[in-house]
């Protein structure tokens, strides 16, 4: 069943309760199909590249202090 259709063929609806219990249906329908690792896009938060090189603190970098400081 696709959602996109069962929305196309209630356009005609104008009574709440009907429409309440096609959101309902869909919504049952869209958490009976969810994916258990839902993709997160890389850069947002739970990605793969979330904080990666991250540039350094421009406070610091006021301060005098180096990114490579602590570099022997």
């Amino acid at each position: 069943m696709l959602i996109r259709q069962l929305f196309d063929n209630a356009k005609h609806m104008n009574n709440p309760r009907e429409v309440q219990m096609l959101l309902g249906r869909v919504e049952l329908e869209l958490s009976s199909n969810y994916h258990q690792q839902p993709y997160y896009n890389p850069t947002a938060f739970g990605g793969s590249k979330w904080e990666r090189n991250i540039p350094f603190p421009e406070e610091l970098i006021k301060r005098g202090v180096s990114p490579f400081d602590n570099c022997t």
